[in-house]
């Protein structure tokens, strides 16, 4: 395989061949974003390969591209750097007139982006208020309450470029902005998949990975249906003479135990995962491991949270 090294840009693929060989090997490495993941090496690098073309077709490197492109509900997105760093790099970009600025106006913070095509464009200002994204329920989640204003930047941000430079952009959005779109949102003619990252989140949730709750109203009907199968189970086991309470069942206790030891394992992984796509490998031996429901609910808060975490964490 002769991949080209270029100065500062490391390895650089010529051919198809050449490309296909390298998204092999990234798949088989432990730094492919979650979203890129598949269930084998070669579903993994057939995602990385259109991830790497898109980079391709935006001017990003092929790591740069790794690290830029995340998949939102089966929709392919660019960071809000990544977005600030394709545009820079087109040669269309005025860094004379870009501005970012977050003022207070009429009691609410307001997020205001400036930026100017060349040659001869006019500035494009856009602006992202706080009272839109309460309008719009953002607020309500927690990385919007712990980061007002990096989350208000990057949506002000977003809008700017977009308008300014969609066709540098190839009409790409913001990660930051649909991360916070939910599947219901998304045109039907989008397949959603299953992000975190999630970072964030992002885009794979716990319950996707591990199983969906049992809706509230059917837990009643579920425990009342298991507690008069397990009733009937134990009145068919149970010596003659002897009642339940006389006769523990000691492989009852010798499960739970089990479990417990398992959880404690899981919560441990999960608390030292360093990436999304390490979390997201963890959910995947969890739904393997057979777990009730009892502990599928304690490992769901501990993901959600690291999730939440990592993705603070990048901001």
């Amino acid at each position: 395989m002769s991949i080209a090294v270029q100065e500062r840009r490391g390895v650089v693929p010529q051919n198809f061949a050449e490309l296909k060989e390298f998204c092999m090997q990234v798949a088989k490495s432990q730094i492919v974003p979650g979203t890129l993941r598949g269930e084998t090496e070669e579903e993994t690098a057939a995602k990385i390969f259109v991830a790497l073309q898109l980079g391709y077709e935006l001017g990003l490197s092929p790591m740069a591209a790794l690290q830029s492109i995340y998949v939102v509900n089966g929709i392919p997105t660019l960071y809000g750097d990544g977005m600030l760093a394709v545009v820079r790099q087109s040669g269309l970009f005025d860094e004379a007139a870009f501005k970012e600025e977050i003022i207070e106006r009429d009691g609410t913070l307001v997020a205001r982006c400036t930026v100017r095509r060349l040659p001869d464009g006019k500035p494009v200002t856009r602006e992202y208020s706080l009272k839109q994204a309460q309008a719009a329920g953002l607020t309500a989640k927690q990385v919007w309450r712990q980061f007002p204003h990096r989350m208000l930047q990057m949506r002000a941000r977003s809008w700017a470029l977009r308008d300014a430079f969609s066709d540098v952009l190839k009409g790409l959005r913001a990660t930051e902005e649909l991360i916070d779109v939910t599947p219901a949102d998304v045109p039907a003619s989008v397949s959603v998949a299953t992000e975190q990252n999630t970072i964030a989140a992002p885009t794979t949730t716990i319950d996707q990975l591990l199983g969906e709750k049992p809706a509230e109203e059917d837990k009643p009907k579920r425990k009342a249906k298991n507690s008069k199968r397990q009733a009937s189970k134990a009145q068919e086991n149970q010596p003659e003479g002897k009642t339940p309470a006389e006769e523990p069942s000691s492989h009852q206790t010798e499960d739970a135990e089990s479990e417990a030891a398992k959880v404690d394992e899981f919560e441990h992984l999960i608390a030292s995962a360093g990436s999304t796509a390490e979390l997201e490998a963890i959910a995947d031996k969890i739904k393997n491991a057979r777990l009730s429901e009892v502990a599928l609910e304690a490992l769901r808060e501990a993901y959600k949270q690291r999730m939440l975490e990592l993705q603070e964490s990048s901001l």
